[in-house]
């Protein structure tokens, strides 16, 4: 099912001359429970003062630091590039990768188990 998805998610990309993609990620990388805890804990480290005191006006202490602010997984990450796409933009709160990649390497891509879904870039144009 994920190759047919992909293969029409190509063939669309070809009609609009598209070449960027964003990679999803299926988790964090994090295996256990208490590597997510020590995840969040050092994650929370390296928010600002500013940013803490931000988040503790509208969040409970229990929830200043979530799964979104985990930074994505570096082995996810060196795996797709080494399949030879060209990484644009890191996202830990999509948990996605946005990449320009030809379909060779998409397809590479795409049976890494890891991979929950591979999107393209959309562009939007704002008329003044």
């Amino acid at each position: 099912m994920k190759k047919i998805i992909f293969t029409i998610l190509l063939l669309i990309s070809f009609s609009f001359a598209q070449e960027k993609y964003w990679i999803y990620f299926s988790d964090k990388g994090l295996r256990t429970e208490q590597d997510t805890i020590i995840a969040l804990e050092k994650t929370k480290k390296v928010l600002t003062n500013r940013c803490i005191f931000r988040r503790a006006k509208v969040l409970p202490p229990n929830k200043i630091v979530d799964w979104k602010d985990i930074p994505l997984c570096k082995y996810y990450i060196q795996r797709v590039e080494s399949a030879g796409a060209k990484i644009v933009h890191i996202s830990r709160w999509l948990n996605a990768v946005s990449v320009r990649a030809n379909p060779d390497v998409l397809s590479k891509i795409a049976d890494f188990p890891f991979v929950e879904k591979i999107d393209i870039v959309r562009k939007f144009h704002r008329k003044f």
